[in-house]
């Protein structure tokens, strides 16, 4: 099972042990306030003994109201992560209206008619709004955490034939959490064909898949090309993505041969696969450190507060307003986002970058020049402090950084790479820092800083990521910041 798979899974039974727990709390509790007269009555609650017959008809009302909430999908997270927060409230006041009705009337039949209507309608006011509280709660914790399915995983499948148009609509479903960009295949020139390639969206030949992949945003690619006749092109294909570090999945059923380990099945989608991918992370990694980062990020904004306010009214005083400088970055799988900074050049630093460059001094796809003109007095202390990074924080709560990774790229860097190696370090979230801000930040050659972004990618762990946090406080208290 994938990552993701795993964390929703896991996520939906959280949650259905959590409404069973929720459940006969509150349905006890209420039947003691009938009893006792108290609403609050915790002695009692606790001292309450019973019958293994009650105990039976417990665990009957437990099972109707889990089958009622299944029957309602609201254990299922690849339809609540496509909603709006309105439409699952809706259907949970759905969800609890039936299965109270349900518990009344199951319990009326089992021999219990004493239990009054008034018992039934503080029981339904009390789950109602507990539950309204705690799901809404969990659904935007889920939001936070990425925990439900991904929205928009980019994917192309490689090979054009009847098997890939039934694997493109299994991915154009609601809820499967991919957009399917188009195929990559060599169309027959043909003029029969016309009305096809028309009607079938096509993104490159064979030939042009290395240069289309290395320069677009994509998450995943499926290969349903034969073996034995395409095995070839196969492993240059499975190759030039492992080497960018973008996960490749072959549809093994195509090829009637089967395999001595268990296969991967996902979830929405009715097809068997062998999964190249370059990162070996759990789901429990992965959960761990987006939930770092939002621990650090807030705590720094709440903290650095004053800082931030200081900073920014300084930059107005001495150089006006914009006091945020917004640049368009390439983050995770190549796509592209708005990163954040204190602002440390004058207004038109990217218009005058044109006419600097030759002065540039660092080897590859970087533009540094020592001593800066763009630069501001103010901005040359925020940059050696390293004040400029703080509403990058906001990013890592957007979900588009994280703490610790490679830094993000401006789109000029980018479009200069010369080597597919470095491409893989977009297989990964940008970062605040990294390895390379704690090795020497602006002295560090433009090839060892490929390399040791690559290091962090083959090495990462959890206890990595906090060593480099420790030592980045460290280089910023040192005022080891950049030039």
């Amino acid at each position: 099972m994938g990552n993701n798979d795993y964390k929703i899974k896991t996520a939906e039974n959280l949650i259905k042990y959590f409404d069973i727990i929720l459940f006969l709390f509150l349905f006890i509790f209420v039947g003691e306030y009938f009893v006792s007269g108290k609403l609050f009555n915790i002695s009692g609650f606790i001292s309450l003994q019973f019958s293994i017959w009650d105990i039976s008809k417990f665990l009957i009302l437990i099972f109707i109201w889990n089958r009622i909430f299944s029957f309602m999908r609201m254990y299922q997270f690849k339809i609540t992560g496509d909603e709006k927060v309105y439409e699952y409230l809706i259907r949970i006041i759905t969800a609890c209206s039936i299965g109270t009705a349900s518990i009344c009337f199951t319990a009326y039949i089992m021999g219990n008619p004493h239990i009054s209507i008034t018992f039934y309608l503080i029981f339904w006011a009390e789950i109602l709004t507990v539950f309204i509280i705690y799901r809404i709660a969990f659904f935007e914790i889920a939001r936070i955490l990425h925990i439900r399915r991904p929205r928009q995983l980019h994917a192309v499948i490689v090979g054009l034939n009847i098997r890939s148009i039934e694997l493109a609509d299994s991915l154009n479903k609601t809820g499967t959490g991919y957009k399917f960009i188009g195929f990559v295949d060599d169309m027959p020139e043909d003029e029969n064909d016309e009305e096809i390639q028309k009607a079938i969206p096509m993104v490159c030949s064979l030939s042009e898949f290395e240069d289309y992949i290395s320069n677009f945003p994509m998450d995943e690619v499926f290969l349903t090309l034969p073996l034995r006749s395409y095995y070839d092109e196969i492993s240059r294909i499975i190759k030039i993505c492992t080497t960018q570090g973008i996960k490749t999945r072959l549809v093994n059923d195509l090829f009637d041969f089967h395999l001595a380990v268990p296969q991967y099945v996902k979830d929405d989608l009715p097809e068997f696969f062998i999964d190249y991918d370059v990162l070996n992370r759990s789901a429990l990694q992965h959960d761990l450190k987006r939930i770092f980062d939002i621990l650090v990020s807030f705590t720094g904004l709440l903290v650095l507060t004053p800082v931030f306010a200081a900073v920014a009214l300084a930059i107005a005083v001495q150089d006006g307003f914009p006091v945020i400088y917004i640049q368009k970055r390439i983050g995770l799988n190549k796509r592209r986002f708005d990163m954040f900074k204190f602002r440390s050049m004058v207004r038109n630093a990217d218009q005058l970058q044109a006419e600097l460059e030759a002065l540039n001094e660092v080897q590859g796809a970087a533009f540094k020049i020592t001593d800066d003109p763009r630069i501001t007095k103010l901005g040359k202390f925020l940059r050696k402090s390293s004040l400029d990074e703080i509403p990058q924080f906001l990013n890592v709560l957007q979900g588009t950084m994280s703490i610790v990774g490679p830094r993000p790229l401006p789109i000029r860097d980018f479009e200069r790479f010369y080597k597919d190696t470095h491409r893989r370090r977009f297989s990964v979230k940008p970062g605040i820092t990294g390895l390379w801000q704690v090795s020497g930040r602006s002295e560090t050659e433009f090839e060892e800083w490929m390399a040791l972004d690559l290091q962090y990618i083959d090495n990462w762990n959890l206890w990595f990521d906090f060593k480099i946090f420790l030592k980045t406080i460290h280089v910023v208290l040192a005022g080891k910041g950049a030039k």
